[in-house]
């Protein structure tokens, strides 16, 4: 069985496949440049994670998370906004994700856009998720 923080991953993908506009077009720990035919795209990544200790042998785990959504055009803000607002609401949704965790919190966002033939943008929204586990078994939630 994988550990906690993979299932946790693997549950955003899940629940962030079939978005409006965006379909089956959402990777996971993608570094490899997206293609443009396959925009607008999500990319989950992770960022970091602390344990501290939440009682005897239960640890409480924060992760932050790394949610890309990239798109093509003018204005890329304004298109990728309404794909923000379906992840964030998929994310607060989902059960499977809700199951894994206790606290899922946006922490903020960037904008970045790259000029050429077509303007390409992405927003990166930062997550922080927080789960407890098993101190002995990091594949097993609390």
């Amino acid at each position: 069985m994988s550990s906690i923080a993979d299932q946790v991953l693997a549950a955003m993908q899940t629940a962030l496949v079939g978005i409006a506009g965006v379909g089956d077009n959402v990777y996971r720990s993608r570094e490899l440049a997206i293609l443009v035919e396959n925009m607008p795209s999500i990319a989950i990544m992770p960022s970091d994670e602390e344990t501290t200790v939440f009682s005897s042998g239960v640890d409480d785990n924060q992760m932050t998370i790394k949610v890309e959504v990239n798109v093509v055009g003018d204005a890329y803000d304004a298109i990728a906004d309404p794909i923000c607002v379906a992840v964030h609401a998929a994310l607060r949704r989902d059960a499977g994700l809700a199951a894994l965790i206790t606290q899922l919190r946006k922490k903020g966002k960037e904008w970045d856009a790259q000029q050429g033939d077509q303007t390409i943008g992405c927003v990166t929204t930062k997550y922080e998720v927080r789960y407890l586990s098993d101190a002995n078994d990091i594949t097993r939630s609390i």
